[in-house]
């Protein structure tokens, strides 16, 4: 009877706690234990020269918890423009996070970038950043001109990528219907005919 007591004290004395907002690992350590791990691996920070990226290299011990959060915030201070990260692996550094800029991943150790379709607003808005950078001012003619030019060059560049990859596939469909015509007379025998001089054909 006495144990039966004891467990519902406990019971009761541990939901008190839960409740009151006492918990094993509070709300600040878990943050505190980002921050540090954060801070941690920033330190460890480096550049993967084949992809031109950074990344986290000599990592000695991945977060035990948050991995992708934290992986991604340290990214993050080291630029501002990353907006990912993904596990990458050298010769002498197996295994470690490289920061990616959105869209992009790693395919046979080479970055591409994922097909997206971006509407005409985004990529003004995409090239008015780079007119800032550029150093043209905010709201000024100069930078809607700027905006303007670079969303028109995109805009030619992607046609005549697609123009190319449209005559390309002609001409890959157009070499194969060549090839399979080639196979199906392959085998079919060769016959000369002549007319005789009665005027009947006759072939051999």
């Amino acid at each position: 009877m006495k144990n039966y007591i004891l467990i519902i004290f406990i019971a009761f004395f541990l939901n008190a706690c839960m409740g009151s907002g006492t918990s094993l690992v509070t709300e600040q350590e878990i943050s505190n234990y980002k921050q540090n791990e954060i801070n941690r691996l920033y330190k460890l920070r480096g550049y993967e020269e084949n992809l031109d990226r950074d990344n986290i290299s000599n990592m000695r011990g991945w977060p035990l918890r948050n991995k992708n959060e934290i992986i991604t915030a340290v990214c993050k201070k080291i630029n501002s423009k990353y907006t990912h990260w993904q596990s990458y692996s050298t010769f002498w550094d197996s295994n470690h996070p490289v920061c990616l800029y959105k869209g992009e991943r790693i395919v046979n150790h080479k970055i591409i970038q994922d097909k997206k379709n971006e509407t005409k607003d985004e990529i003004i808005a995409r090239a008015k950043e780079t007119c800032i950078e550029l150093g043209f001012k905010v709201d000024t003619p100069e930078i809607a001109n700027c905006s303007l030019e670079i969303y028109k060059t995109e805009s030619q560049i992607a046609s005549s990528k697609e123009i190319k990859n449209n005559e390309d596939n002609l001409n890959s469909s157009l070499l194969l219907l060549q090839m399979g015509a080639g196979l199906l007379n392959a085998n079919k025998p060769k016959l000369t005919c002549k007319e005789t001089f009665i005027g009947q054909v006759s072939c051999f």
